[in-house]
């Protein structure tokens, strides 16, 4: 399915399951099929909506760069509309989590709660400018990153058990637009939203893997620090690609955090 916007861009998305709505929101040059491992798991409990980023997946591809507040408005517009009038809890992972974190200061009011997965919410200068390294790598076209990307997204130990899956985000990352990339990983080098998070009210959980070598543990907990009330988990021995390396944790998880919230 596809959502066209005021901007007149259209955002490709997926729904299924009925229930209480879980956006879900993903990494940076993957898309909506990332979550297919989590929605199976959870769409007999809830109506999940797994939505393309501009660029990625179904969505069009803009004419120019944009930044992460630009697809939290992306993702703000479709949940307004598509999102049944309710307020979403909405799970984002890596980039993903990125946006949703954008998402939840700029409108706390389509907002239930929120899932943040192996992200970050600021980098250190030096962070900054390997972003933009990355950017500029992605100019030359994508077989320049897709190596040293899956050695930081995979754990050591997933890589050689699940293979398959692991050539399964090659050949997406291969197939992806590179000026895209490059964009994404621009708007990445801009992350800011530590001033933002402290006055949030909501409900939070904040998780990552503990062999992600992209967004560590000490990460998560400072997220989780800057929230008041928020919970941090850490899933032992999974990557940077946690929803995929362990679904069912994930998914448990995440089924056990909107249990609460109806208690």
């Amino acid at each position: 399915m596809r959502f066209r916007h005021r901007t007149g861009l259209a955002t490709g998305y997926s729904t299924r399951g009925r229930g209480d709505v879980v956006a879900l929101l993903h990494p940076v040059g993957t898309d909506k099929t990332f979550w297919e491992p989590v929605i199976a798991l959870l769409e007999n409990r809830y109506r999940l909506i797994a939505i393309d980023f501009r660029g990625h997946g179904d969505s069009d591809v803009p004419t120019q760069g944009f930044s992460l507040n630009d697809l939290a408005n992306d993702v703000a517009e479709l949940l307004s509309t598509v999102g049944g009038g309710g307020r979403a809890v909405v799970v984002g992972c890596s980039m993903g989590g990125m946006v949703a974190q954008e998402l939840a200061v700029a409108h706390p009011d389509l907002l239930r709660a929120l899932v943040l997965t192996n992200t970050a919410h600021t980098l250190p200068e030096q962070g900054r400018a390997m972003m933009r390294q990355r950017a500029e790598a992605a100019r030359q076209g994508m077989p320049e990153l897709v190596e040293m990307t899956l050695d930081r997204w995979f754990s050591a130990p997933f890589r050689e058990t699940d293979p398959n899956v692991v050539e399964q985000i090659r050949q997406k990352l291969l197939s992806d637009d590179p000026i895209v990339h490059s964009w994404s990983w621009e708007a990445i080098s801009l992350l800011h939203t530590e001033t933002g998070l402290k006055a949030l009210s909501m409900p939070v959980l904040v998780a990552t893997g503990g062999a992600d070598v992209s967004t560590p543990p000490a990460i998560a907990e400072a997220i989780a620090a800057a929230i008041q009330g928020a919970i941090c988990r850490i899933a032992p021995g999974a990557g940077h690609m946690f929803p995929i390396e362990q679904p069912g944790l994930l998914a448990g998880w995440i089924d056990d955090f909107v249990s609460l919230l109806e208690a």
